[in-house]
């Protein structure tokens, strides 16, 4: 190859370079001014600033009001409005353990109710044995149970388990009776007499046959 040929390979080289340069510099003003367009665009939409302008300042919230228990009284009162008819009952007096009925009426017997020995709470969902177990320790002393009636002997007295169950059957009868009892009186100060006098005749029923 002579220097003739090579020369001419050169020149077309540089010729491709420089055009190649100019093209990328014309590229880069053009987009350089589309920017700048689009920047100025954005300035004329947006809201001008002025000095003049005082800049927001930091408020505190309003504290919250609290409110009042007052209660609102209306402008206008209106007069209470009297009955037609005026009932008087007869005077009672209600504790908080049981019903106190006046001296001039006729009380009804009321069985003991004996306290249990230990309170012991037994679920409706407790198996039989450990209902059982659960009643001689609710209703026999712990003296009671480890040493006078550790053995069942038939022949001469009942089971730690007999006993308990036969307390805890006297014990829910005279707490039933003894509020039969409140609830027969109550009615009576209210209630129809005769329709009280045989309540108090089945009660008394009831009251003799009871488990003691």
């Amino acid at each position: 190859m002579n220097l003739g040929v090579l020369r001419h390979f050169g020149e077309a080289l540089l010729v491709r370079l420089v055009l190649a340069y100019a093209l990328s510099q014309f590229a880069l003003v053009a987009q350089t001014t589309h920017r700048a367009e689009v920047v100025e665009a954005l300035k004329d939409h947006l809201p001008k600033y002025s000095e003049s302008t005082p800049a927001p300042g930091h408020t505190e919230p309003a504290p919250r009001q609290r409110q009042s228990g007052a209660v609102a009284i209306a402008e206008t009162v209106l007069p209470a409005e009297e009955a037609d008819e005026t009932i008087d009952l007869p005077a009672f007096r209600v504790t908080a353990d049981r019903f106190v009925a006046p001296s001039n009426l006729t009380r009804l017997p009321r069985p003991r109710e004996s306290k249990p020995q230990k309170d012991v709470r037994i679920d409706e969902f407790t198996s039989s044995t450990a209902r059982d177990s659960l009643l001689v320790e609710r209703h026999l002393s712990s003296f009671d149970r480890l040493f006078l009636n550790r053995v069942t002997i038939p022949i001469i007295g009942m089971s730690n388990i007999e006993r308990a169950k036969e307390a805890e059957v006297i014990s829910h009868s005279a707490g039933g009776l003894n509020r039969v009892a409140d609830a027969i009186e109550s009615s009576e100060l209210t209630g129809d007499h005769e329709e009280a006098k045989k309540m108090r005749e089945e009660y008394y029923r009831l009251y003799l046959k009871r488990p003691k």
